[in-house]
């Protein structure tokens, strides 16, 4: 099966650069103010956050391996931890929570900042993994029933 890759929305690309734009605002602003190093590490991340924006990088890719994700950093679930997906609501947003088999193995193979963070999404919604809806440019229930065509050929 070819790879599948999703793109965060647009309306979340508009947000990351009007924030950066903003950032990058204060930086050159504390950068004239005498507070030089600070200034240049605001404005250095802003332009990271623009540039990241403007390029057409997946920010989750589907394949014969398992699903890869930059959110926090998570990176490859492969598909023999996945048992399947649901769509759960955490404060402001709706997100997929992918549902892993077993969470102890699965939390022990990430690095140790890794783990916090999934640690968190664990106490949060569940599942270790969770990805945001602005993650994707298509309606969730579509995004699930990708993934799961995905999972069942994994399982023949």
């Amino acid at each position: 099966m070819e790879s599948v890759k999703y793109y965060r929305n647009s309306k979340s690309k508009t947000k990351d650069i009007s924030l950066s734009i903003f950032l990058f605002l204060i930086g050159v602003t504390l950068t004239y103010l005498d507070n030089f190093v600070v200034g240049i590490l605001i404005s250095i991340i802003a332009l990271i956050i623009i540039v990241r924006a403007l390029l057409k990088l997946p920010s989750v890719t589907v394949n014969e391996l398992g699903i890869v994700t930059k959110v926090n950093g998570i990176g490859l679930t492969k598909w023999d931890y996945i048992q399947g997906f649901e769509i759960k609501k955490l404060f402001n947003t709706t997100c997929i929570a992918l549902i892993i088999k077993d969470q102890d193995k699965y939390i022990n193979s990430k690095n140790k900042i890794i783990q916090k963070l999934i640690k968190s999404n664990l106490s949060k919604v569940g599942s270790p993994v969770i990805i945001p809806s602005q993650e994707f440019n298509k309606d969730l229930n579509i995004v699930i029933k990708e993934f799961e065509n995905f999972l069942k050929n994994h399982k023949k």
